[in-house]
């Protein structure tokens, strides 16, 4: 996907996590501490979706996800 700012390939990963957010290349199991080499770390207390895909352009710091296959904590 290109990235619809600067039309840049954006990275295919994942939004994952509850209060606090991480873009992650892969879905993973983890505790919020610190993220892994490649990946974002969000504080915010704005989404209760726990997966969801989302496109990261490093470029102009902007991810575009997609919530339709949001798996979300009930």
């Amino acid at each position: 996907m290109n990235c619809p700012y600067c039309n840049t390939e954006m990275e295919k990963g994942y939004m994952q996590g509850a209060s606090r957010m991480m873009w992650t290349p892969k879905p993973h199991s983890f505790i919020m501490a610190l993220p892994k080499k490649d990946e974002i770390m969000f504080d915010s207390g704005i989404t209760k979706a726990s997966l969801c895909t989302a496109y990261l352009c490093r470029h102009c710091k902007k991810i575009v996800m997609d919530y339709d296959d949001a798996v979300v904590n009930k």
